[in-house]
């Protein structure tokens, strides 16, 4: 069966989507190995606002590293003016 490359790519995407089993890195801090469980337990009742709240998240550094970062802008403080007290 001959598929177009973009028609190859999205059955790529598919299948590694759908994969059913996940195995942690060993090196991954023991937070990790948290989160999973945690969310692992409650899988099955998730509702769609939390889950693209989750997505969102997991998304996070991707968008922040598509933005432009500016350097922070220092702010002038406006000087006081003495008016003195002359001696």
């Amino acid at each position: 069966m001959d598929l177009s490359d973009s028609d190859q790519e999205a059955l790529s995407l598919a299948v590694k989507e759908s994969k059913r089993k996940y195995v942690l890195p060993n090196e991954v801090p023991t937070e990790t190995y948290r989160l999973c469980s945690e969310l692992w337990e409650k899988i099955d009742r998730l509702y769609p606002a939390q889950i693209r709240a989750i997505r969102e998240l997991i998304r996070i550094d991707d968008q922040m590293a598509e933005q432009p970062r500016y350097p922070a802008q220092r702010i002038r403080r406006r000087t006081k003016e003495r008016k003195g007290a002359e001696m």
